[in-house]
This record gives C-alpha cells, sequence and structure tokens, in this order.
C-alpha cells in the first residue's frame, strides 16, 4: 500500500509538474513518457541541465564602486561655478554656426527649415548640462575581430568563436561580408569576424577580469593613449593577437584551439556625447598614459 501510494503520488506531482506552466515554457516538445519515464529532462534551473545559467550570487563589486565613488568624482570634476560655463549653446557655438539661418529678406523665407552648410563633416550632438541624473554610465561593450585567413578557410573562425564564448559567457554573432572584394578575394556574404554585446552583469565581470588580471600581464602596456574618442562618447581600444590567451578562462586550454587566435577590438558605448567624460569614466579601470597620444587628433 505504502508503494503504490508513492507510486500514485509521484504520478500526480509529475503531471502536475507537466501541466504547469513554467515547465511548459523551460523545457518545450516534452512527452508524458519522457516526463514518467527514468530519463527524463532535467529542468532549466538544475546544475546538471544543459541548458542551465548560473546567476550572480550577489552585486557586481566593480558596479558598486562605479556608482559609490566614480559618480561623485565625476560631479566634482565636470562641476561648472558660473551659468557661462554651463550652457551648452555657449560651449558648443562652433556647431551651431554651421547652420545656414535664414535672415527674413525675402517672404520665401518664413517657416523654411534652417539646414547644414554644404560640409562633408557630421554635425555632432549637442553637450548637455551634467547632473546627478545624466551621470555617464557603461552603456555596453563591444568585442569584435576580423579574421583574415577565414576568407579562405571558414574553420579558421571556430577559435575565435570559442575564445570569446569562453572569456564572456555569451554566444557570438558571425560577421558577414557586406560587398564583394576582388582584391582580396571575398565574396559577400562569406563569414569573416566575430562579434559579442556584453550588457548588465556580463559587462563588468568581463571587465573586472580584463583590467585586473589581463592588462597587467600585457608586455609594454603603459597605459591607453590620451587623445582617443570618436567625439560622442565611444572609447575603441584595440589588442594585438598575445592579449586573448592571456585570459584565464583560455590560459589552460589554449593547446586545445586548433588555431592561432587573433586580435580583437574592444568598444565602450557610453551615455554621454562627451569624450573627455568618457575618458573619466573609462580611466577608472584602465590606466591612461599623459604622455602617449595618436596620431588622429581625436578631441
Amino acid at each position: 500500500m505504502l508503494r503504490r501510494g508513492a507510486l500514485n503520488g509521484r504520478f500526480v506531482s509529475s503531471l502536475s509538474l507537466f501541466r504547469s506552466r513554467l515547465f511548459r515554457q523551460q523545457i518545450r516538445y516534452v512527452t508524458v513518457k519522457q516526463i514518467l519515464g527514468k530519463n527524463r529532462p532535467l529542468p532549466i534551473w538544475h546544475p546538471e541541465s544543459p541548458d542551465f545559467l548560473p546567476s550572480p550570487l550577489g552585486p557586481s563589486p566593480l558596479e558598486d564602486f562605479i556608482h559609490e565613488t566614480v559618480d561623485a568624482d565625476i560631479l566634482v570634476a565636470d562641476y561648472r561655478h558660473t551659468e557661462e560655463d554651463i550652457s551648452p549653446r555657449k560651449r558648443n557655438s562652433g556647431f551651431i554656426d554651421r547652420y545656414n539661418r535664414w535672415d527674413g529678406s525675402s517672404p520665401y523665407h518664413k517657416n523654411r527649415i534652417s539646414k547644414p552648410l554644404p560640409d562633408k563633416k557630421p554635425l555632432l550632438p549637442l553637450p548637455t548640462n551634467l547632473t546627478h541624473k545624466n551621470v555617464p554610465r557603461l552603456k555596453n561593450i563591444v568585442l569584435s575581430t576580423m579574421v583574415k585567413e577565414a576568407i579562405a578557410k571558414k574553420e579558421v573562425l571556430l577559435s575565435s568563436v570559442m575564445a570569446f564564448r569562453s572569456i564572456t559567457g555569451v554566444h557570438p554573432e558571425i560577421l558577414y561580408a557586406k560587398k564583394d572584394v576582388a582584391v582580396w578575394k571575398l565574396r559577400k556574404g562569406a563569414p569573416v569576424g566575430v562579434k559579442v554585446v556584453l550588457e548588465g552583469e556580463n559587462m563588468y565581470s568581463f571587465l573586472a577580469v580584463l583590467a585586473q588580471l589581463v592588462l597587467p600581464r600585457v608586455r609594454e602596456f603603459n597605459g591607453l593613449c590620451n587623445n582617443i574618442g570618436d567625439l560622442t562618447g565611444n572609447i575603441t581600444i584595440g589588442f594585438p593577437e598575445g592579449v586573448l590567451p592571456l585570459f584565464p578562462q583560455i590560459e589552460n586550454i589554449h593547446d586545445m584551439f586548433p588555431c592561432k587566435l587573433p586580435g580583437f577590438r574592444l568598444s565602450f558605448v557610453t551615455t554621454t556625447n562627451e569624450t573627455h567624460l568618457a575618458r573619466f569614466l573609462l580611466s577608472s579601470f584602465i590606466p591612461f598614459d599623459e604622455k602617449k597620444t595618436t596620431k588622429r587628433k581625436a578631441y
């Protein structure tokens, strides 16, 4: 009787679990025979399940450091004492003067939209007044690489996919060629690169590993260039081929990769439109070399 009652209880609990909405969303295409059998699939929250994703056990120390220390430092460093220094129109008057304005000397000027002057330089966004509500933050980090050898052999791209998946924990996106290039023997639609976009907890954990474990081991690295930036609050850094094997996720299994690991680029996308604030935010994690500058004037 006890054994029969136990079987009936197990049968009822299994059916209730199968009918639950959460279980149907987590494991799809599962029959009743699979659920009641010996080798029934594990739920997604089970550590041995292939779909299991570990959640963070606590808040990120790097994110807490940004909220508690970096935000206040940025507000103090960019403080303006007078209204003339705060006004974005006066600080960015060079961009406003580039608009072609109608003086009203002709009746056809009425209700005519002001257009930019005919030049090739795009108009940059106007800066905003910095307050405690719009302190610069990291929006996302984009890792990308282009493997030249993948044009002839597509299998070479697998090493980059495995490396990016190991150091980020996110499945990378394959980049395809947008047009044909006869000089490089490149065809449209051929896979040539890999890209990963990190946000939230994955972004802060990757940045902590990069700043604390990887960059101190890079040879001849004294800091980033003091004038990098794209004038819209985004900063891009390029790393050579020998940096990917320095990550702790790849260091012990570097010999298992079938091909040589390439270099990669890091793009830090921030919520600000001013490059000096983006540099200030990034300098909290990665050092800058004041004497080192690039050939291209960035700010």
